[in-house]
């Protein structure tokens, strides 16, 4: 929004010319898991922590049923490589398991059926964001 006022709009052209550097992030990422055929929500909603070293932190955490939207603004996995080789890997898959995805995309009840692995990191982090103009 920042970005837009001062770059678009010209309404604040006095912000710093370092907006966007440093921008400080929690840690924090949400990766999940569906299996269609199994109930995966059984039990407390934090049930697990667990520390894979010393500075990460992994929490699995389960929704109540019928509470899936969440799961709605999740996507697949990417590949590694450049932004082509990636969404070429992500439409092999949904050309090579169609019918897996169409259930996944159409199914009504997501957090019966799904976990959520909260992890989080105690060091620090930061980002730098850039306005661009693009299509």
């Amino acid at each position: 929004m920042l970005f837009r006022q001062k770059f678009q709009y010209k309404t604040l052209i006095n912000l710093s010319p370092t907006l966007g550097d440093q921008l400080l992030t929690n840690s924090e990422m949400i990766s999940g898991v569906t299996v269609l055929d199994q109930k995966l929500n059984h039990g407390v909603a934090i049930s697990t922590m667990f520390n894979p070293d010393q500075h990460t932190f992994v929490e699995l955490c389960k929704y109540p049923d019928g509470s899936g939207s969440m799961f709605r603004l999740a996507g697949p996995v990417a590949s590694d490589g450049n932004r082509f080789q990636r969404i070429g890997s992500l439409l092999s898959h949904f050309i090579r398991r169609p019918l897996a995805h169409l259930k996944v995309i159409l199914n009504k009840d997501l957090a019966r059926h799904s976990l959520i692995f909260l992890i989080m990191q105690t060091l620090p982090y930061s980002l730098q964001m850039k306005w661009r103009k693009t299509l």
